[in-house]
């Protein structure tokens, strides 16, 4: 029985390892999840793209497919069975084959189509344009409110058309 409550233990020790590895639940709005999906793509396909330009032009395409070695035991030279020879094959696949960093450069691209049309799907920059207006209201209310509180001179409340706007536009890089 006790033998039986550490493999248990064990067992809880190696799935807490695997959550921690693969990522444990978290709560998260699919609309973000979507956006950061195809920001961290999009970062992808840059990164595979700077790899591909790196590349000899000759090696993008190469006359060999695949290399596939493989590794067997046979008797030794002096044929001591205790201690057998391991003998190395290397086979290659010929015909033409694209290089790794191309292959994965055009499959994350094809992943950044698809998880910008599931964006798109979704209705995410619609909604990403209700929460801007959204935003924007409650900071014109805010200010409003400031203003207010401040009790200008009709001087001051006349500068606020261009000053606030001024500052605004400074603040969002427009």
């Amino acid at each position: 029985m006790a033998l039986q409550g550490e493999q248990d233990r064990a067992n809880a020790a190696a799935a807490a390892d695997a959550a921690r590895a693969f990522g444990l639940p978290i709560d998260v709005d699919p609309a973000t999840a979507l956006l950061d999906e195809v920001k961290r793509t999009a970062g992808a396909v840059a990164f595979l793209q700077a790899r591909v330009a790196e590349l000899d032009p000759d090696a993008i395409v190469r006359g060999v497919r695949g290399v596939k070695t493989t590794q067997e035991l046979g008797a030794s030279e002096d044929g001591d069975e205790d201690s057998p020879a391991v003998t190395t094959k290397t086979v290659s696949e010929e015909g033409p084959g694209v290089h790794i960093w191309v292959q994965l450069w055009q499959e994350e691209r094809r992943h950044l189509v698809r998880a910008c049309a599931a964006a798109l799907n979704a209705g995410v920059e619609e909604r990403r344009v209700r929460l801007a207006e959204r935003t924007g209201e409650q900071l014109a209310a805010v200010i409003r409110a400031v203003l207010d509180d401040l009790d200008l001179t009709r001087e001051q409340r006349a500068l606020v058309a261009t000053v606030v706007p001024r500052h605004l536009r400074a603040v969002s890089g427009l």
